[in-house]
């Protein structure tokens, strides 16, 4: 009788893990962000531009999550990654081809 792997050995597919590992850059950027207007001194209301630009970073990466887990559900998930990641305003180069690679393992 075969005796399967612990969770911590499986290999998932490779969209799985690109999908992931999306999810998990994003999170990541997100939970800086979050960390930096916590921090951040109390601003004038409507006039600290760098305030204004974490805010709205804030608010972009939350619809960026919303859009990726809307797009989760879908039957092509290869073909939504890669148009995702190409289309996503908060990936740097350096991201785009480590979540590229990711897709094509």
């Amino acid at each position: 009788m075969d005796t399967p792997l612990p969770l911590r050995e499986r290999k998932a597919p490779p969209a799985l893990d690109a999908w992931a590992n999306l999810r998990a850059h994003l999170e990541a950027r997100r939970r800086v962000v979050l960390r930096q207007i916590a921090q951040y001194p109390a601003p004038i209301t409507a006039c600290d531009a760098q305030f204004n630009h974490l805010l709205e970073l804030r608010d972009g990466l939350a619809a960026e999550l919303r859009r990726l887990e809307a797009l989760a559900d879908g039957s092509n998930r290869a073909d939504a990654l890669a148009a995702f990641v190409a289309d996503c305003p908060y990936l740097d180069a350096a991201a785009r081809e480590r979540l590229a690679a990711t897709g094509r393992a």
